[in-house]
């Protein structure tokens, strides 16, 4: 597992990547037929309360890679 975690132009941005078994992103979302991904379920929905966005790259035996990017509220 790799972590970056960086703050450039009022917004913090979290990198998380990874070299598993990944998934076939043009499919369903992994987290509306398997239950056991539903973490990626409850990163969307925190990234989206917070007015975030949330980037998922992926593909079979290549591994995973999640970029998050939540701006800054004053």
């Amino acid at each position: 597992v790799w972590i970056k975690l960086a703050v450039e132009d009022g917004t913090t941005i979290l990198v998380v990547s990874d070299d598993g078994k990944g998934f076939d992103i043009s499919e369903k979302p992994p987290w509306m037929k398997d239950t056991s991904k539903v973490g990626l379920l409850y990163v969307r929905q925190r990234v989206d309360a917070l007015g975030g966005s949330l980037l998922i790259e992926t593909s079979p035996n290549r591994g995973c890679t999640l970029t998050v990017k939540i701006p800054f509220r004053k």
